[in-house]
Parts: structure tokens; sequence; C-alpha cells
């Protein structure tokens, strides 16, 4: 079901892109519809459980921000006293993030950059994948890109409280620059495992899961009641099913 809905959500988007669609009002519309019902239902979970982890005030990081599905909402959540960090590097996404934003008042809540998070700050190489908006990455080569490690971002005394990221297996190297950020506030993380994604990085899901739990995070599923432990074979099982998941990864006590 996932796959299907899956389906029609790519095709949504060379018909709204390939055609040059998203230049009109009803385009947009059509479009971030479909995108939103199929983030909803299908892919994000309950993620209105995620609030408990952003304060009013509050700041948080969207790595792999796309066009603000979950920018957005943090944006609401932290309230006008409170920031979001957004990195975004295919232009286009970046360009509907920021339009989507003005257009719904969170702008000045949001900073949004078009960048990859790294290891460390620089320049990368972006494969842009013509066919899905979310799939683009870094690579060998491809379109330059800023590359910016979290730790030089993130205000100085400013405590971070969750950090999302979605970056199509690049995972490791995200957490690599933000090792000094994780160890000194311990926010909750909501990552994206892919085990596809993961090889083509030369690590798995349990160079992920290793990595975590040697900082002292464990993983845990969302539902409806809230985070909920998530053990290995549940995990497998998850992946065997839908081929990739999302995992909320809590701090245990220092």
């Amino acid at each position: 079901m996932r796959r299907a809905a899956q389906n029609v959500m790519l095709g949504a988007y060379r018909l709204v892109f390939a055609r040059g669609l998203l230049r009109f009002a009803w385009g947009r519309r059509a479009f971030f519809a479909v995108y939103e019902f199929y983030k909803n239902v299908f892919e994000a979970g309950p993620i209105g459980r995620l609030r408990a982890y952003v304060p009013e005030g509050g700041f948080v990081i969207d790595v792999g921000a796309n066009v603000g599905f979950f920018t957005e909402r943090f944006a609401r959540w932290v309230g006008a006293e409170g920031r979001v960090l957004a990195l975004e590097p295919e232009a286009r996404n970046h360009a509907e993030l920021c339009r989507r934003l003005a257009a719904k008042r969170l702008a000045e809540r949001v900073d949004a950059r078009r960048a990859v998070a790294d290891a460390a700050s620089g320049t990368a190489h972006l494969v842009i994948n013509p066919d899905h908006p979310g799939d683009h990455r870094i690579g060998e080569a491809g379109e330059p890109v800023a590359a910016l490690a979290i730790d030089e971002l993130v205000p100085s005394g400013c405590r971070v409280s969750l950090i999302k990221i979605d970056v199509q297996g690049a995972e490791l190297r995200v957490l690599a620059g933000a090792a000094g950020t994780i160890a000194r506030d311990r926010p909750a993380l909501f990552v994206e495992l892919d085990p596809d994604g993961l090889e083509r990085f030369g690590a798995d899901v349990d160079a992920l899961l290793g990595d975590l739990a040697a900082r002292g995070y464990a993983p845990h599923r969302l539902t409806r009641d809230g985070p909920r432990a998530c053990p290995r074979g549940e995990l497998d099982a998850v992946l065997a099913r839908h081929g990739y998941t999302d995992l909320l990864f809590l701090a245990g006590r220092n």
C-alpha cells in the first residue's frame, strides 16, 4: 500500500515539475495536497508525538527539510520565540520551502539554508534525482553545494531539543558533524533508516544503530500512544515490509 501511494506521489511530482505546473497556484495545491497526504498517512506516522520534544521557545534542526513538511510543524511548535534551522540542498525544494514558510508567516522563525549537513563544513556534491523530489543525495560528483557541520551552526548558549535527519543514507556523516551538539544537549533524534541508502555510503543499519548506541541512544517507534522501544527483531520486520522507516532515538540517563 505504501509503495502504491509513493508511486501516486511521484507521478504527481513528474506532472507538476516536468510540465512546469508548479508555477501556478492550482498546480502547487494539487501536488502538495498529494504530498501532505502521503507523508501523513503512509510515511511519517503519528508525528504529533514529536511535539513533546519541541518546547515552546526551543531550537530544532531539520536536516533534509525538502519543502517543509516537518519544518512547518516545528516552526509552529517552537512559537514566536523559538527557532528552526532547516537545511535543504536542492534548489527547487529550497525555493519552495522558503515560499511556503513565507506564505504561512513562519519565515521569521526559520533559518532555511541551501546546504547539506556533513561531517565538516566545506563543499559537497549533490546528485539530483529528476524523478524523485526526496531522493537527492551527496555523491562523488554532481552539483556543487555548501556543506555545513551542525556543530558550527548552533548559536552559543542555545540548547537543541530535536534533530530530524533524512539524508538518503548519509546519516552517519551528519551525526559526525553534530557530535558536540549531541553530547552537550542530548537532543531527541528523529532519523530515517534506509538500508539501501546506507549501503551507498559504505554503512548499514548495524553501523548506524551502533553509532547511536555508543552515544547513549536507544531506538523507539512513534505510536499514537507515544514512543515505544523498538527491539531489533521488530525493526528488521518493519524494514523487510517497507524498505525503510523513521525511528526516534532517545538518550538514556548519563
